[in-house]
């Protein structure tokens, strides 16, 4: 008999896998948030970006100019498109900061 134990619910086969499922139907599953106010100030720019990126929501700016950046912000205001990247990379270029 293939009972199939592999560390976690997600992979278990077999009567594991209905065990699991059958725990996690009894269990309940508690979600937890909180707010905690930050300086952004306390903390190095360099450890900003290195937690962005593993978080994988680093801030890759490209080699534009300012006014490739603000081209682009402006032709996708006017379309209605999010211009968001572009203008926090805009910020960045200029005074070295980000949002």
């Amino acid at each position: 008999m293939d009972v199939g134990a592999v560390g976690s619910c997600g992979v278990a086969r077999g009567p594991v896998s209905a065990l699991c499922t059958f725990l996690e139907n009894l269990m309940p599953q508690v979600e937890v948030w909180t707010t905690v106010d930050v300086d952004l100030d306390d903390f190095d720019t360099d450890d900003l970006i290195e937690e962005l990126t593993k978080r994988g929501k680093g801030m890759e700016v490209a080699s534009h100019t300012g006014t490739e950046l603000v081209t682009a912000i402006y032709q996708k205001r006017r379309l209605g498109q999010d211009y968001q990247r572009e203008l926090g990379e805009l910020i960045y270029l200029t005074i070295g900061k980000i949002i």
